[in-house]
């Protein structure tokens, strides 16, 4: 006979209180609906099929462990608290009426306001862990950021980033690959900030951090305008595609203690933009980055027409039209140039294979010991991300936020933000092969500063 500790606490059907590495946590719902309040000011809202294995999940914020983060420039938190006009309110509003939920309505959370209405506040441990949320300034608005109590800053707010860690805003709109598609962002916003509430500190902090990030972001942009541009011929000739099967058993090359750092300078960064995922789709976009010592020195970039038009979710992606590439050569045309522009040397890319079945099945060549580089695989072997695991509340497999990671996901973006590189035109196939191959650069320091401490 002995004490057990449960991870999980039934505190009433549908509520259950949940502990683990990352803190405690109240989870509200019914089978197969649940939704998760965090004591890091995260929520996650989880549905599923009960039985089947199939769930959707999505989260108010993401977030990465600050500590586990290798940058000692790096911004220090996604997480934004009330300033301090509104914190005061909002915790006099707990206080006294917390309890019904009048403090999520005046930060315009109505669901989980209504929910503490229903629930006395989930019984009242809800609202004690409101409380305790506020005065620690880890309770944030409906969207994750500060509710400023000056209209102007709201709005210079509401444009520029929600999150300092997340991936910045896509483009919508293009008329050539660099110059117009990827543009250098206005740091009005910053000064705004600044400028508003000159007694506000957290306001000052915050319009820094945002001209920073804006600067780091226009010099991304210099810095893919200044490469030299690759001639591309257009003279190449029509020729039957290929059938993706014959690569599916490539090879990709892993970074080992033996790997010669020097070698692993020498590479280019390949990507593509499409109508969609699927192998009938049609490449709209093609880029390629030469690197040499792990510095961009030439760039191949250009508009593809593909055969049909280009599916309005894709446009609403990468923000390719089929006005921009009505004067666009075909992909055959250029592939013997982007052929030569490789030139035997080692490809990187962001999910590779994906860009390599869509370049080989329209003429690409892949010669026999040519090293491939997926730093979405690489990565994984690096950083970690919340792991599934299986939820008996909604019987399917969830994320589990409780354990111990270091990233959201692996998507580029998320990348980007977690080892502090600038990203601006995200979704432009040239403005992503510059941040991979950044990204590549991270990976071999990562995996040559683990191989030393061996």
């Amino acid at each position: 006979m002995g004490f057990r500790f449960r991870r999980t606490v039934k505190l009433a059907p549908g509520v259950r209180m949940n502990f683990g590495k990352r803190g405690a946590s109240i989870s509200v719902g019914p089978k197969g609906f649940k939704k998760t309040f965090h004591s890091s000011g995260r929520v996650t809202t989880t549905a599923s099929i009960p039985g089947t294995g199939i769930s959707y999940t999505t989260s108010s914020r993401t977030a990465s462990r600050n500590f586990s983060r290798p940058c000692a420039q790096r911004v220090s938190s996604s997480r934004k608290p009330l300033p301090p006009k509104k914190k005061i309110t909002t915790l006099i509003l707990c206080l006294f009426l917390g309890i019904f939920g009048a403090h999520r309505f005046y930060v315009r959370k109505t669901g989980s306001g209504i929910l503490w209405l229903l629930t006395c506040g989930l019984l009242g441990i809800g609202w004690i862990v409101d409380i305790i949320l506020i005065i620690s300034n880890h309770f944030l608005a409906a969207d994750g950021s500060p509710l400023v109590h000056n209209s102007s800053v709201s709005s210079s707010y509401g444009t520029s980033h929600g999150s300092d860690t997340s991936a910045p805003a896509e483009t919508s709109e293009a008329t050539t690959p660099i110059e117009s598609s990827i543009k250098a962002p206005a740091t009005e916003e910053a000064s705004t900030l600044v400028s508003s509430e000159k007694g506000n500190p957290y306001n000052a902090r915050l319009g820094a951090r945002i001209a920073r990030q804006k600067e780091r972001e226009t010099s991304f942009v210099a810095e893919l305008e200044a490469l030299s541009r690759a001639p591309i011929s257009t003279d190449g000739p029509e020729i039957k595609k290929k059938n993706i099967s014959d690569i599916s058993d490539l090879k990709y090359s892993n970074i080992t203690v033996r790997s010669d750092i020097q070698k692993l300078g020498r590479f280019v960064v390949v990507d593509t933009e499409t109508t969609g995922i699927r192998a009938t789709s049609s490449i709209v976009e093609v880029s390629a980055i030469r690197f040499v010592d792990f510095e961009p020195v030439e760039l191949f970039t250009t508009l593809i027409k593909p055969p049909k038009p280009i599916p309005l979710d894709a446009s609403s992606i990468n923000g390719i039209t089929d006005d921009m590439v009505s004067e666009s050569p075909r992909i055959w045309e250029i592939i013997p140039s982007l052929i030569s522009f490789i030139d035997g040397w080692s490809i990187v890319g962001h999910n590779l294979p994906f860009d390599l079945k869509f370049l080989y099945r329209d003429g690409l060549d892949i010669q026999p010991k040519q090293r491939l580089y997926d730093t979405l695989d690489l990565i994984s072997r690096i950083l970690k991300k919340p792991k599934r695991k299986w939820d008996n509340e909604i019987g399917s497999y969830s994320d589990d936020y409780d354990t111990d990671y270091d990233v959201d996901n692996y998507k580029l973006g998320t990348l980007c933000a977690y080892y502090d590189i600038p990203l601006a035109g995200a979704h432009r196939s040239s403005a992503d092969c510059l941040a991979t191959g950044k990204l590549f650069h991270e990976i071999v320091n990562a995996k040559h500063k683990s191989t030393l401490t061996v």
